[in-house]
């Protein structure tokens, strides 16, 4: 089974607090077998993992690393592949925490070292205090400001071109007779002889026969008494 020297780990976090934060810190560290010889030159996968005391994961991510001749590696947590969560939003200072190692073979986690934060996220803590610390309430909403001027009206778009000629609408319906318009003024009265007499013929009507409708054959008027055609 794989295990770790810590000696690194520990130095490293006490220097580390001491430099500017970042949203990440490194850890470094060999890879030992066991009889305690390094495991140099090797291609692994670690996962790394930040936890609480109770075991829960915070938060995890995962590194391709190769080690030394040594058997020396480094890593930046909170920088790894397939992060679990964001590192930037862990809140440092609600708990203690720790740091649990585990080499990745074959999809199988095998845990290879745990050991409890000290340093380095106290140091990204200040980092995240420093953030919170200078961002106040939300300030009352000021007053609505003046309404600006009126800007100046845009030019007219031209007219564009006329459509095509839609079809002929049904016709409407006919309309109501219109009122009987005044009665024009008389005309001339023309006779003109005649050898039948008006078919439809008024009272006091008066025509020229040429003398086949007369009593005596000669041609003369004759007039409408409103029931039958006198000689005159």
């Amino acid at each position: 089974m794989y295990r770790l020297v810590l000696l690194f780990f520990v130095l490293l976090f006490v220097i580390s607090a001491h430099s500017q934060p970042s949203e990440a810190f490194n850890f470094q560290s060999i890879l030992l077998n066991d009889d305690n010889t390094p495991i140099t030159e090797a291609s692994v996968t670690l996962s790394a993992s930040i936890t609480s005391p109770e075991g829960r994961t915070i938060y995890n991510d995962q590194h391709e690393v190769t080690t030394s001749e040594i058997g020396y590696f480094s890593i930046d947590i909170g920088k790894g592949s397939n992060p679990s969560s964001d590192f930037e939003v862990i809140d440092w200072g609600s708990s203690s925490f720790y740091l649990l190692l585990e080499l990745v073979t074959d999809g199988e986690a095998k845990q290879i070292g745990e050991v409890e934060l000290l340093s380095v996220p106290y140091a990204l803590l200040a980092h995240y205090a420093e953030e919170v610390a200078f961002e106040g309430p939300m300030g009352p909403q000021g007053e609505q400001g003046r309404k600006g001027a009126q800007g100046a009206q845009g030019p007219i778009s031209p007219c564009g071109p006329v459509g095509p000629r839609g079809p002929k609408g049904p016709q409407g319906a006919q309309g109501p007779i219109g009122p009987i318009g005044p009665m024009g003024e008389s005309g001339e009265m023309v006779l003109v002889k005649s050898n039948t007499a008006p078919t439809e013929p008024w009272k006091g009507q008066i025509y020229i026969d040429d003398g086949t409708n007369t009593a005596d054959g000669n041609i003369g008027m004759r007039y409408y008494s409103g029931t039958e055609w006198i000689d005159l």
